[in-house]
């Protein structure tokens, strides 16, 4: 009965490590904004005009990771360089 007891503890904290992993990062603005390499200035005028998509929670902003790198894949644009 012990290592019945064992397998099950394992298996239990195994499937909670994995549905962490899967869950979606939601990160605050500091976050984000050294995820891009940015000033937390400047990530807050992205929000304003749109080019972050973020969460809304009382005072605070919120990004899902996930979202926010499907928004820069879908709308990125490459420039040409002029010789």
């Amino acid at each position: 009965m012990g290592r019945s007891r064992c397998f099950e503890k394992s298996g239990s904290r195994l499937k909670t490590k994995v549905a962490l992993k899967t869950a979606d990062t939601m990160l605050t603005k500091t976050e984000m904004a050294e995820h891009f390499g940015i000033t937390v200035r400047t990530l807050e005028n992205w929000m304003k005009r749109g080019y972050v998509p973020f969460l809304k929670m009382g005072r605070n902003g919120r990004f899902s990771l996930r979202d926010v790198e499907k928004h820069a894949e879908a709308r990125h644009r490459v420039c040409r360089l002029r010789l």
